[in-house]
């Protein structure tokens, strides 16, 4: 891989920007997610965190190799906005951290099994 990883959030205003930063700020606050962002580090896998295109609906979130099929670079694009979470249909479901955790988790296996 060329250069080093990263994490980055493709702006999408200052309002999604703060959610991201919220969530991950969360994530990062616990044990469990200092060894996860431990184990993309350790990867050498580039995260890049944006706003679907369109907002979906019902809400998702999903997580997808920049350069599908190829994989090449261990790029990794996260799409989902916090703004969704929880549903408003069940406030006490899954919340906008929750959601960008299982993605991150999601991106860590994908770079553990190649």
């Amino acid at each position: 891989m060329n250069g080093t990883p990263r994490l980055r959030i493709r702006p999408d205003g200052v309002k999604f920007t703060d959610a991201v930063l919220a969530d991950l700020i969360g994530i990062r606050s616990t044990a469990a997610g200092r060894a996860l962002f431990g184990r993309l580090r350790a990867a050498e896998v580039s995260l890049t965190i944006e706003k679907p295109d369109a907002p979906t609906e019902p809400p998702n979130a999903w997580t997808r190799w920049a350069d599908a099929p190829s994989r090449l670079g261990k790029e990794i694009v996260i799409a989902y906005d916090p703004a969704d979470w929880p549903l408003a249909a069940d406030p006490a479901g899954l919340t906008s951290t929750d959601v960008l955790l299982g993605r991150l988790s999601d991106a860590a296996d994908w770079v553990a099994t190649g």
